[in-house]
């Protein structure tokens, strides 16, 4: 419980413990490290009777959180450096009670905490640009531990290469009355069933600075994540607990992914250990160039080895057990996309479908359903 303190005549004064701070200083982590426009590199702080605000953009998201805390004196609002206000209350002291204080008409913020004293230069808060919103009528809850793990899993196939950069994000879209998000590089793509369909929901791509950041905060979150588009479908808002996240969508046309989902194909499937697979993956690859990062998978009654060799590293295998259905078979991949395809389809136990040497490789769960990955081959 955040004790009030009194300010002195004429002066704001916040007061709120170092880990509400600490939390709420997270919204530093969407600012550049190299901004050119000097207020941008700020945080917003405002202070009400009960309660601190901060937020923070880089002009595509606007990340604002609300945390207990205690506003005496005049009316506490203003923008002070983000990351380095960040770093000090990670420095005091683990329990203490951390004071800002704004003298009237002063161009510093003064920071105080148990044996440590700091002035901040600050910037009017009317200066800092906010993302404007006007939310429409689409929109939709979803649980917000649901959320980050879709994410989290559909992060390594967006592709990052700006000349497609409606690739570089996860697509959140509707297909026969299924909510899916979906991503793909041109070279894997993960497609994840996330329930029934809210309505008419149209295609929107979340860009993947706005994924990662949902991932890693709604991680421990609880309860549901309410997901609104704006009513001209350009910007789309998250909120859940105490934050709010408003980002631009990426304007453009995604492409027909399911067009390269291979059927399934039981007569020609691999099931196997995902972690077995991913740990030999990991040790074999270590031979393998740095353009290429290739490995050959031979498929056999026994099960599988994986294999690499290169010149300037020399080579290595190492045999997985697996149930392999077809006739012998071998095919080269991308280790690095292998490796995060398996990962992302979330099952001890994965099936991958094969066609011939060229064509893509359809991976699911070997039990349950609501995930498809593909993984597109390398010339043998």
């Amino acid at each position: 419980m955040v004790k009030a303190k009194e300010a002195p005549n004429g002066a704001a004064m916040l007061v709120a413990d170092r880990a509400e701070l600490l939390r709420a200083a997270t919204v530093a982590s969407i600012v550049q490290t190299k901004e050119t426009i000097p207020v941008l590199a700020n945080m917003v702080i405002e202070g009400t009777a009960d309660e601190i605000a901060m937020s923070a953009t880089d002009l595509d998201i606007l990340v604002r959180v609300t945390v207990p805390g205690r506003c005496a004196g005049a009316p506490f609002a203003t923008t002070i450096a983000a990351k380095r206000f960040a770093a000090l209350i990670g420095s005091a002291d683990e329990g203490c009670q951390v004071s800002l204080k704004m003298d009237a008409g002063g161009r510093d913020v003064e920071l105080n905490a148990p044996r440590m004293r700091c002035k901040m230069p600050m910037l009017p808060v009317e200066d800092f640009p906010m993302i404007a919103f006007n939310g429409g009528q689409m929109s939709f809850t979803l649980p917000a531990k649901l959320l980050a793990a879709v994410l989290a899993r559909t992060a390594d196939a967006e592709s990052s290469e700006q000349t497609r950069y409606y690739l570089c994000g996860t697509l959140l879209a509707v297909a026969d009355g299924r909510l899916l998000a979906v991503a793909t590089n041109g070279h894997m793509a993960a497609e994840i069933d996330l329930g029934e369909a809210p309505g008419e929901w149209p295609n929107c791509i979340v860009p993947s600075k706005l994924t990662g950041l949902l991932a890693r905060l709604l991680k421990d979150g609880d309860g549901d994540v309410d997901i609104t588009l704006d009513e001209k479908g350009q910007r789309i808002r998250f909120e859940w607990d105490a934050w709010t996240i408003t980002g631009k969508l990426i304007e453009g046309a995604f492409p027909d992914w399911r067009r390269v989902i291979p059927p399934a194909k039981p007569e020609r499937r691999l099931v196997i250990d995902s972690g077995g697979l991913s740990r030999a993956i990991a040790r074999v690859s270590q031979m393998s160039g740095e353009k290429t990062r290739s490995v050959l998978v031979e498929l056999g009654a026994e099960g599988v080895t994986v294999s690499c060799s290169s010149p300037e590293y020399g080579a290595a295998e190492e045999d997985v057990p697996a149930s392999w259905s077809g006739e012998p078979f071998r095919i080269r991949v991308n280790a690095t996309y292998l490796r995060s395809i398996a990962n992302a389809a979330s099952a001890d136990s994965v099936a991958f479908d094969f066609g011939g040497e060229r064509d893509p490789v359809r991976i699911e769960p070997q039990a349950g359903a609501g995930f498809v990955g593909v993984l597109m081959p390398m010339a043998l």
